[in-house]
């Protein structure tokens, strides 16, 4: 089963959070990441994340839980930041459109993969077509 820090958990967010709960035979959520603490404490309770894995930064839940993947769902200025954590800590990353807001971000985020290995996955669409069904199929977990 494919393990997730999911990092943002508004807006967007929320279609992640029910395609994971709906398909929770393949992935499940290790941690969730929000700077809003009450939207943070609000979707936990309602995806049944216990508290002591849900974090207000990446750094404590990669730190605190054991997964396989990051889920970055944060606006695109915040997807180098977290994409490139995760990629050296050596988690898959994988990024809501666009894959950043600038080329350099961009090359930074293929600079950082190059060095750790997994890729950053972008997810181009999905969340128009029900959701992060393509997590299961393209970051497998360890040993997968």
């Amino acid at each position: 089963m494919l393990k997730v820090i999911q990092v943002g958990i508004g807006g967007f967010g929320r279609c992640w959070l029910e395609t994971i709960k709906r398909n929770n035979s393949v992935a499940t959520h290790a941690a969730l990441v929000d700077i809003d603490e009450g939207v943070l404490k609000e979707k936990a309770e309602a995806y049944g994340v216990p508290a002591e894995c849900c974090f207000t930064r990446l750094d404590d839940a990669l730190d605190k839980v054991d997964a396989d993947a990051v889920v970055c769902v944060t606006p695109p200025a915040y997807h180098r930041e977290v994409c490139v954590k995760a990629l050296e800590a050596g988690k898959h990353a994988i990024t809501e459109k666009p894959l950043a807001d600038t080329i350099e971000d961009c090359r930074a985020m293929v600079a950082a993969a190059k060095k750790t290995g997994p890729p950053p996955v972008h997810n181009p669409v999905t969340q128009y077509k029900g959701g992060c069904s393509s997590i299961p199929t393209r970051a497998a977990p360890s040993g997968a």
